[in-house]
C-alpha cells in the first residue's frame, strides 16, 4: 500500500510540475473558458456507457483501453483546469488588493502622481 501510494504521490508531483507552468501562459479569457470546459453531450454519453460497463466487470479489451485513455485524459483535464482556477483566484485577490488600497489611498487623502502610469 504505501509503495503504491508513494508511486501515486511522485506521479502526481510531476503532473503539478508539468502543468504549473501553463497558469503562467492563460489570459484571464483563457482561464475562464479553461475553467469552463466541459465534454461535450456525446462524448459524456461514451464515457457513461464505458464507465457502466467497467462496473458491471463487462468491458471488451478495446472498451477498457478507450476507457483509461479517457480516465487518464480527464485526470489531466482536470489538473488544468484547477491550474485555470488558480490563476483565476490570484487574479481576483490582485483586483481585491488593488481595490483596498485604492480605498486606502482615498481615505488618507494622499495625491497620486497617475501621468507616470499613462501611456503615451
Amino acid at each position: 500500500m504505501t509503495l503504491w501510494y508513494n508511486l501515486l504521490m511522485a506521479t502526481q508531483l510531476s503532473l503539478d510540475r508539468l502543468i504549473h507552468p501553463v497558469g503562467e501562459c492563460l489570459t484571464l479569457e483563457t482561464a475562464v473558458r479553461l475553467a469552463n470546459l466541459k465534454a461535450d453531450s456525446e462524448l459524456q454519453s461514451r464515457v457513461d456507457e464505458l464507465a457502466e460497463k467497467a462496473n458491471q466487470g463487462t468491458l471488451t479489451s478495446a472498451e477498457r483501453s478507450e476507457y483509461e485513455q479517457f480516465v487518464s485524459f480527464s485526470e489531466f483535464v482536470t489538473l488544468l483546469k484547477l491550474r485555470a482556477r488558480d490563476v483565476l483566484d490570484h487574479a481576483a485577490n490582485n483586483r481585491w488588493m488593488q481595490r483596498l488600497v485604492v480605498m486606502f489611498v482615498n481615505e488618507l487623502g494622499i495625491v497620486v502622481n497617475t501621468a507616470a502610469c499613462q501611456s503615451s
